[in-house]
């Protein structure tokens, strides 16, 4: 199989371009330091480069889709001790280090901005992008800059499609190189609905490719997130190995797409919506 271009949108990319800088009031130099791969795409997209004290050693692998703005960062680890030392006016973690590191950080009297793992764009439900883009802009003193960029993305995906709508639309299965998809309850469910699409998967969470149901019941087009060669070959038991799903692939519309878009959450997640709405005007794999 020849793999094609990742269908990626560059419109909603330009909005941190044009956004101004954020202005604050911690002194100059870096200050702000990230501790986990989500905690870096939010500091990333929301804060100057010069403000960034350090990321994790995540930030600029081929999953983040921030990796390009992290490249000569410092690297730092989610322990106490080493940001202890640091000193950062403020540390953003997601799940970094866990509870025992958040005490000993308050505890050293170091401030803490944790963002919410969340499973959807915008809502009430549970805890949302927006919601984490929210919160960090505002201990950052970057307002201005969250809210253009939710404001121009929201204008074209505030709203899931109307219910009749997802029930017209084609049914897509994203399909990682380890044989899991995606189902309701999860940031690409999100994705994919927003996008015009149904979610092909329909039990909840992350699951294993369900290969029976894929033997009676075809979806209309697979999408696979690509990382990188290193990332994108599946593993020796890996059920995207199995013959009927390598069939699949062959028969049904395939997109490969930039994986990294569907990581975490963040402005990124507007140009993952784009991106899998624009797929009719791309060239599938062959």
């Amino acid at each position: 199989m020849k793999t094609t271009r990742s269908a990626v949108m560059g419109c909603i990319g330009l909005l941190l371009g044009c956004a101004p800088s954020p202005q604050s009031d911690r002194g100059e130099g870096g200050r702000f330091v990230s501790i986990d791969l989500c905690a870096d795409q939010y500091l990333l997209q929301l804060a100057d480069r010069s403000d960034i004290l350090a990321v994790s050693p995540q930030a600029g692998k081929s999953y983040s889709a921030e990796r390009e703005k992290a490249h000569g960062l410092q690297q730092i680890r989610p322990s106490a001790e080493e940001l202890i030392a640091l000193k950062p006016a403020l540390i953003v973690r997601s799940y970094g280090g866990g509870p025992p590191l958040l005490s000993r950080l308050e505890a050293a009297g170091l401030d803490v901005v944790t963002i919410p793992w969340t499973t959807q764009l915008s809502g009430t439900e549970t805890a949302s992008v927006l919601e984490g883009m929210n919160a960090l802009a505002s201990a950052l003193g970057a307002d201005g800059r969250a809210s253009r960029i939710a404001s121009r993305g929201l204008d074209r995906h505030a709203s899931a499609p109307q219910s009749e709508t997802q029930a017209e639309g084609r049914r897509l299965l994203y399909l990682t190189a380890g044989g899991v998809v995606a189902g309701p309850g999860t940031l690409v469910d999100d994705v994919i609905t927003r996008a015009g699409y149904r979610n092909y998967q329909t039990r909840p969470g992350w699951q294993a490719v369900p290969l029976e149901r894929l033997v009676l019941e075809k979806p209309d087009l697979i999408v696979v997130p690509r990382f990188g060669p290193a990332d994108d070959r599946p593993g020796r038991w890996s059920a995207a190995r199995h013959p009927h799903v390598q069939a699949l692939l062959d028969h049904v519309p395939t997109y490969d797409v930039d994986g990294s878009l569907f990581t975490c959450g963040g402005e990124h997640t507007f140009r993952a919506i784009e991106t899998l709405a624009s797929l009719d005007q791309q060239g599938e794999r062959q």
